[in-house]
């Protein structure tokens, strides 16, 4: 009941499709993998409200809301709803009873990626592994 391959693929998706470009000059989100993967962590570990939106692929991608595609589960109201890209009518997500584990996990990765720690080091986790070359700019 967490995250299959599959649905992990179509959030990875949504997630690609909505990004706007974080490279060094901004508009090659691909120049970064480090901002793409903490991004993913922040929306879908913080942000993403679960309980009333839900993801399609479909089209460039959207959001809709749950209730309105009658995927709203008042006794699971936190599961994630992903419209299946192959049949529409299918939520892919809707046995993922486990995803407030792997919203926990997001979240968990996210903040040991990106925040500094309370040593008084400005530098991240992530920081500290992908250095930045100037000879990549060209």
């Amino acid at each position: 009941g967490g995250w299959g391959s599959y649905l992990l693929t179509m959030t990875i998706i949504s997630h690609l499709q909505h990004h706007p470009g974080q490279g060094p000059d901004h508009t090659k989100a691909e120049t970064n993998l480090g901002a793409l993967l903490i991004d993913y962590l922040h929306l879908y570990g913080l942000r993403f409200n679960m309980e009333r939106i839900g993801i399609s692929v479909r089209d460039g991608g959207s959001f809709f809301q749950k209730r309105s595609q009658g995927w709203a589960d008042a006794t699971r109201p936190f599961l994630l709803s992903v419209e299946d890209p192959k049949n529409p009518a299918s939520d892919l997500a809707r046995n993922s009873f486990n995803v407030r584990n792997v919203q926990r996990a997001f979240e968990g990765a996210y903040f040991s990626l990106a925040v500094p720690a309370a040593t008084g080091n400005t530098e991240t986790l992530l920081g500290s592994i992908l250095q930045w070359d100037s000879r990549w700019d060209s």
